[in-house]
């Protein structure tokens, strides 16, 4: 028998052998993005700047491009699916696919906002100059020990540093800080993700008047500040209640961007 190199001899899966096609790279090496939306009332939130990023981040993986149109068209499928349904959480996967030309995975389902977050700190530190530093890539592993992490000692949120000693983000979400009159939170030469969510409460936050900003801040504001909050496309904006089990206030700031980012998150769905 003449066998390509490289070209599959069997494969294994679930138990059987099926035809010699070559499997998925985005499976067998993390090679993909991924982006997650916000679906309430049968709608999408923020679909534009989500699928933006996510062909930003398959540009950075020398990934194909995914085509707006198909995006788009995945995203109009998946919500329609969605009627009836309060909160969803949508899904989209791109991966090279087993021709290398691309292949894209939708998924949704239904699911309950946290309203109250807790976090620790992590041991784990972010490296800000990672060639993944900035991308949503499926290599997610990482995020996910962390998380584990927080939750085995009580937390829902897990709060990384990265390897400057800064504060850096969430491992599912950007964080800001309430600290002498102002809201702060990370700039993106941190390592931090750069988040839908995080640009929207900058931008609609300034524009509602509140003093917000990006600058750098060590990790041991955290032993410090009486007041944060963590930002992600299904949470929102949302108060930390406690950080490595001692209790935080709510504050005003936070309180004020909260519900300024619920309301313009109303009136404008693909801002």
């Amino acid at each position: 028998m003449s066998v390509a190199p490289g070209q599959p001899i069997a494969v294994w899966c679930d138990g059987d052998l099926r035809s010699p096609r070559s499997p998925d790279p985005g499976l067998l090496s993390g090679m993909g993005v991924f982006e997650t939306l916000l679906v309430t009332a049968g709608t999408a939130f923020a679909p534009t700047r989500h699928l933006r990023r996510l062909q930003k981040g398959a540009a950075r993986m020398h990934l194909p491009i995914p085509r707006s149109e198909t995006l788009h068209a995945a995203v109009d499928s998946l919500t329609a699916q969605c009627r009836g349904v309060q909160f969803a959480r949508l899904r989209l996967t791109w991966t090279p696919g087993p021709s290398g030309a691309g292949c894209l995975l939708g998924t949704v389902a239904a699911f309950t906002p946290q309203e109250r977050v807790r976090a620790v700190r992590s041991p784990y530190r972010r490296n800000e100059y990672s060639a993944l530093t900035g991308v949503k890539s499926t290599s997610y592993a990482e995020n996910l020990l962390a998380l584990r992490h927080a939750q085995s000692l009580g937390a829902d949120e897990a709060i990384l540093a990265n390897s400057r000693g800064d504060l850096c983000e969430g491992a599912t979400s950007n964080v800001f800080i309430e600290q002498r009159g102002e809201l702060l939170t990370p700039p993106l030469s941190s390592g931090c993700l750069p988040g839908v969510t995080r640009a929207l409460a900058l931008e609609w936050g300034r524009e509602a008047g509140l003093p917000i900003r990006a600058t750098g801040l060590p990790i041991s504001v955290m032993n410090t500040t009486e007041a944060a909050a963590v930002t992600s496309a299904l949470k929102g904006v949302v108060a930390l209640t406690a950080i490595d089990g001692r209790p935080l206030k709510l504050g005003p700031l936070t309180r004020e961007l909260a519900a300024e980012f619920r309301r313009r998150r109303r009136r404008t769905r693909d801002p």
